[in-house]
């Protein structure tokens, strides 16, 4: 879970009450030196709010680490931000809200990661 700060993308921790030492770009590269690849990520600022999903956040990501599986999470609304998060070149998308709102259903969500 990160949020924006001052100095970038900052990791919250302890419930979303502290910060890392390490930024999001370190805590990536820390992992990936142990050959772990596959990351969720969330926009605490978006967590729960469908305002659509932090897209420079996961561009950030994959342009730093390409080899980097990331799975988006927080404030996807719609079939577009799927659409979109997926030409970034996110491997998943956390649903929540959405879903339990109805703004669209699983199997068109499905349909639309599987034809972008």
């Amino acid at each position: 879970d990160v949020k924006r700060s001052a100095s970038g993308w900052a990791v919250a921790t302890h419930g979303w009450l502290e910060e890392s030492q390490l930024s999001l770009f370190e805590l990536i590269d820390f992992y990936l030196a142990l050959g772990v690849y596959d990351f969720l990520c969330t926009d605490i600022s978006k967590d729960g709010t469908m305002t659509g999903p932090s897209f420079t956040l996961y561009k950030e990501i994959v342009a730093h680490s390409p080899s980097v599986r990331v799975q988006a999470s927080g404030g996807v609304s719609s079939l577009e931000d799927i659409r979109q998060l997926i030409e970034l070149g996110v491997s998943g998308i956390i649903l929540g809200k959405s879903l339990l709102d109805g703004a669209f259903t699983v199997e068109e969500a499905i349909a639309c990661y599987q034809s972008a």
